[in-house]
């Protein structure tokens, strides 16, 4: 790749950490969106790609707080920048949106920039990439990674589907998380990038395996959607079953509200086959300690959720680089990647629990689908393999800018 041309990526996210969480106040972050933000970053910076983050923080608090612009660097060396905004409603949308246009066109003026990616349907990163387009003609790349016209939250839906409907007849290409997403773009440009791992996970020792009992892994969200309710209950069933019950040890890890944290632990410690471990950081050394420990994972989310028909969840790759037993419920477009890698369960407790009961009565049979799954992230999911994908989109998109 080092006969291409330079290229300046101006990125466009709400580039959201501990720090930007205590710094702002806000309530939480996604860790799994923090990783595919900065997997972008990563994979282009390692082909040699001036990369510029512009983070525009949206705060809703009832008492008014002033937040001036600032930077800081990450740890490849882009520049995160935040624009000013502040916390009273409407006033912070009108400011937000002027103080990130002015970033913009400083950025623009001191560093420059030959194409925007932006990160999903959202208003404080869609209108400065319009404004780009617009003003600088600018090729413009979305980054789908999650389908908000089908949000909890009547108003974020409504939003991204009018901002969808707008500004996709301007994207020059498409960076999307799942196939799923190829029917609502209307550029053939595109790449298929599930997610991000970093190359030093995949040569760490995953641990002993557990000899007497099998440890069955949930790790993620606790909401209605990613069925906790699901492994619980199967938690509970698995007592009641003589063929398994001495057999399985689950761990419950992940975040969500304060109410439903507090249940998942209640209900946890009520059940002597459980263990609660609260919330772990992907990033941590206990994460990675607790994932090379366990010897089954799970994804539960439900199908039925049309949200589930459009996202990819990046723990599913995340088991797939530590070399797990991997069981998922059929969303998105999992059937394509998961023939002898991910073991399919429906979307009920009982299924899962006679999912579970097959794989202990052939686990060295299942544990190959781990060592397959392992091979196909590192083909996929690891840098370069990451950037070469993510460059192929860029260049297609200057090229055309090009002959236009």
């Amino acid at each position: 790749m080092n006969d291409k041309k330079p290229v300046r990526v101006l990125y466009l996210c709400s580039y959201i950490d501990g720090t930007i969480v205590d710094k702002y106040g806000l309530s939480l972050f996604s860790p799994a969106g923090l990783k595919k933000k900065q997997g972008v970053i990563n994979s282009l910076e390692s082909l040699d790609v001036k990369v510029t983050v512009l983070s525009p923080i949206l705060v809703n608090d009832f008492k008014f707080k002033f937040f001036k612009s600032w930077k800081y660097r990450g740890d490849r060396g882009a520049d995160i920048h935040f624009p000013s905004t502040i916390t009273l409603f409407p006033f912070n949308i009108l400011l937000l949106f002027f103080s990130s246009i002015l970033h913009v066109m400083h950025i623009k003026k001191m560093n420059g920039f030959d194409v925007i990616i932006f990160y999903n349907y959202r208003f404080n990163v869609v209108f400065p990439a319009i404004f780009s387009k617009l003003v600088y003609q600018t090729p413009i790349i979305l980054q789908y990674e999650d389908g908000l016209f089908d949000a909890p939250s009547r108003f974020t839906a409504i939003l991204s589907t009018v901002l969808e409907w707008f500004v996709k007849r301007f994207l020059d290409g498409a960076v999307l998380v799942s196939s799923t997403f190829e029917k609502r773009i209307k550029t053939d440009n595109f790449a298929v990038l599930r997610g991000f791992i970093e190359d030093i996970k995949l040569t760490e020792e995953t641990g002993q395996p557990i000899k007497n009992k099998k440890i069955v892994l949930f790790f993620g969200q606790f909401d209605t959607v990613r069925g906790i309710d699901i492994f619980l209950e199967a938690c509970r069933m698995a007592l009641d079953d003589e063929t398994i019950k001495d057999k399985l040890e689950f761990w419950i890890a992940g975040y969500g509200n304060e109410g439903m944290v507090q249940k998942v632990e209640e209900a946890a410690s009520k059940l002597i086959n459980t263990k609660y471990i609260g919330f772990l950081h992907p990033n941590s050394e206990d994460y990675k300690n607790i994932l090379g420990s366990v010897d089954i994972t799970v994804n539960l989310q439900k199908p039925s959720i049309k949200f589930s028909t459009y996202c990819f969840p990046s723990k599913i790759l995340e088991f797939m680089s530590y070399e797990k037993i991997i069981i998922s419920t059929d969303i998105s477009d999992i059937k394509r990647i998961s023939n002898g890698r991910i073991v399919l369960t429906g979307p009920s407790p009982s299924d899962f629990i006679l999912v579970l009961k097959d794989i202990i009565e052939n686990y060295e049979n299942y544990a190959e689908y781990g060592v397959e799954a392992k091979k196909w992230v590192i083909e996929n999911c690891t840098m370069p393999p990451t950037g070469v994908k993510l460059r192929r989109v860029i260049d297609r998109a200057l090229n055309s800018k090009t002959l236009k």
